[in-house]
């Protein structure tokens, strides 16, 4: 690791000897494995045993240990891994959704699930203390620790921070614009061994809130072997789940912010995911946010990288290649859209 990503993931590890890494949640419906009841409050959190970081939760009201919430396994040859995280059920605003587009996040403050301006509220980010600060191109970033991580040796938000007061969350809307781009794409060359991801409105963002995310990237990724294609405009991903648009990771963030504006003004949702050597564009249909195949979960970037989470153990038992083939040719643009949009002038 280079010097900034050992000081990250050593706040990460500082943090976590503390007990820091935790949040105390309200159970907004029955666990179907009886592990609490609606109303419940849980603490959920990461700490160290003797194996390393670990996921851990208490049930506050039953006074008991919650164990057995995480599970993984991978699905057919390429490398692709279910991660079964029944922890995430708990997080604010999530319930069983009919498949099909959403209702779209709310852009006001008032409505922001980051609580930016209101440290009253248990889960709100001014209640956390950040882990980094880092100064980029357009606006001072902050890295707080993830309430509901997906990666227990590190997973992190983060968020534009006011330049002299870094306590003050400036309430920008989860969109990109070249300023965030070429800042996310700056953080990304500065980390190794770090994916960095954001989910756009209407794929997989869960706050309307300006935030990129980062988890350490501890093994190879089923997106990173992806054979790709080579078109007269721009890279694809040749015969991988769904269909993506490739760049690499020195191109210019201008040359990527065109294709992220083109899907813009066209009102495609979209995932970003740096890994490896790659910056991966996904462009989403807002038809299929949620899909049968998965009807507990809205997909974000880590599925189309190679990891599907889901806080639904019947998902995850029963997950197999083509079920999640079916789900991808429904959640990625179809794929006569995606060649009229890569193809056209």
């Amino acid at each position: 690791m280079n010097p900034l990503t050992l000081k990250l993931y050593q706040a990460w590890a500082d943090a976590v000897a503390a007990g820091d890494v935790t949040n105390q949640f309200v159970a907004p419906q029955d666990d179907s494995a009886g592990r609490w009841q609606a109303g419940d409050r849980i603490l959920y959190g990461i700490r160290l045993d003797d194996s390393g970081f670990a996921f851990y939760a208490k049930n506050l009201d039953q006074a008991q240990a919650i164990d057995g919430a995480v599970e993984e396994r991978t699905i057919g040859e390429a490398g692709y891994i279910c991660q079964y995280n029944g922890y995430r059920a708990l997080r604010p605003g999530l319930k069983r959704s009919p498949p099909g587009p959403q209702p779209p996040l709310s852009a006001q403050v008032s409505d922001c699930r980051f609580f930016c301006t209101d440290p009253q509220q248990p889960l709100s980010l001014l209640r956390r203390r950040p882990l980094m600060q880092l100064r980029l191109d357009h606006y001072l970033w902050q890295a707080y620790y993830n309430a509901a991580p997906i990666e227990k040796a590190g997973h992190f938000l983060w968020l534009p921070v006011h330049p002299t007061r870094p306590a003050v969350l400036p309430h920008f809307p989860q969109m990109l614009t070249l300023g965030f781009l070429q800042d996310a794409i700056a953080l990304f060359r500065q980390l190794d061994r770090t994916i960095v991801f954001f989910n756009g409105l209407g794929a997989g963002a869960s706050v309307n809130h300006i935030h990129l995310q980062s988890a350490f990237h501890a093994h190879p990724v089923a997106l990173e072997q992806a054979a790709l294609r080579p078109l007269a405009q721009v890279t694809v991903l040749a015969d991988y789940l769904t269909p993506g648009m490739v760049f690499t990771a020195e191109a210019t963030a201008e040359e990527v912010f065109a294709w992220v504006q083109r899907l813009q003004h066209q009102g495609i949702p979209h995932s970003l995911v740096m890994v490896g050597d790659r910056i991966v564009l996904f462009p989403r249909d807002i038809n299929h946010e949620v899909v049968a195949e998965f009807p507990s979960d809205r997909p974000g970037a880590p599925a189309f990288w190679g990891k599907l989470l889901t806080a639904n153990h019947t998902t995850f038992t029963s997950v197999t290649p083509a079920r999640l083939r079916q789900a991808f040719n429904k959640m990625g643009l179809d794929e006569d859209r995606f060649i009229a949009l890569v193809t056209s002038p």
